[in-house]
């Protein structure tokens, strides 16, 4: 890709950024490199709802029942069979989604505040071991 780029930016200096040549290969090239990075992003969501969703307890069950519900509900075509997808789906995000981000927003500024204390009281170590004394 960063070959490419290069090709890109001499090419579009030698032949102009409006030509029908520069345009031709800066979008066949990028197409085909957006198709390339779609595959690997789908295979590995893929991958990981596979590993995240193996519904073995009911805490996972109600994960994917809810998970699942968000896709149907924010699908374009749930509009014309429920009319109400919409205001459902923003009540979801808005209201059940917040408190945990809510959460994770308090947890993580507790979290920072607790580790930079720790860190100027000398109590942490710091990465790779590089404080210890040999």
């Amino acid at each position: 890709a960063m070959i490419l780029m290069v090709l890109w930016c001499i090419m579009g200096v030698w032949s102009g950024l409006y030509s029908n040549l520069y345009q031709t290969a800066y979008l066949s090239t990028k197409i085909t490199l957006h198709i390339a990075i779609l595959g690997q992003l789908i295979f590995f969501f893929i991958s990981g709802v596979y590993r995240t969703f193996r519904i073995k307890t009911a805490r996972t069950l109600l994960y994917a029942f809810l998970a699942l519900i968000m896709v149907v509900l924010n699908a374009p075509w749930m509009q014309w069979i429920f009319p109400n997808a919409e205001k459902v789906t923003f009540w979801l995000l808005n209201n059940v989604g917040m408190s945990g981000e809510r959460t994770l927003a308090i947890t993580g500024g507790i979290g920072g505040v607790v580790l930079s204390i720790r860190i100027l009281l000398g109590l942490e170590k710091g990465a790779l071991r590089a404080t210890e004394e040999i």
